[in-house]
């Protein structure tokens, strides 16, 4: 047998075998998804048909959220996840969740296709408060008009932490 001639079939057979494979950027779980990018992690766990909780925390890190406010545990619910050209999409009977893989932007929608919000960014900067490392949350939303919001951010001596910027 000729050894360069194996050599090359296998160098061929691995080029074809590894072509046929398609990266996917996220990772299912039994309660909704995981997926990370080169700035954050996001965590999108599902709570019923029509009530889901996004975490995002930077790349790298890791984070337990616990909740004064959120009491209502993850729920089993039927999901499907699929991924296109970058965009993750998580649907349930009630809503379909798309979130851009690149820059972590998510879309939601009614199971009929309605856009319901649309984020348009977000971002963690790290800063000192008190000798403690932590981060200041920005996150913008796409809002109808005359849309009102409630009970965003959170103030803990005298300042805001957090930033929600709601552009119309």
């Amino acid at each position: 047998m000729n050894f360069n001639r194996i050599k090359k079939a296998l160098i061929i057979t691995v080029v074809i075998v590894s072509g046929n494979i398609v990266a996917q950027s996220y990772q299912k779980t039994d309660l909704g998804l995981k997926f990370s990018n080169d700035n954050m992690n996001v965590e999108v766990k599902l709570y019923g048909e029509n009530t889901i909780r996004i975490i995002k925390y930077p790349a790298g890190k890791s984070f337990v959220k616990n909740s004064l406010s959120v009491i209502k545990q993850e729920q089993k619910t039927k999901f499907s996840v699929s991924e296109s050209n970058h965009i993750i999409s998580l649907k349930t009977n009630d809503l379909n969740i798309f979130i851009d893989a690149k820059n972590g932007k998510i879309t939601y929608n009614s199971s009929s296709g309605k856009e319901l919000l649309k984020e348009t960014g977000s971002d963690f900067k790290p800063f000192n408060d008190a000798e403690n490392p932590t981060y200041s949350v920005t996150q913008a939303f796409q809002l109808e008009k005359d849309e009102p919001i409630y009970g965003l951010g959170i103030l803990q001596n005298g300042k805001c932490h957090s930033e929600i910027r709601m552009l119309k």
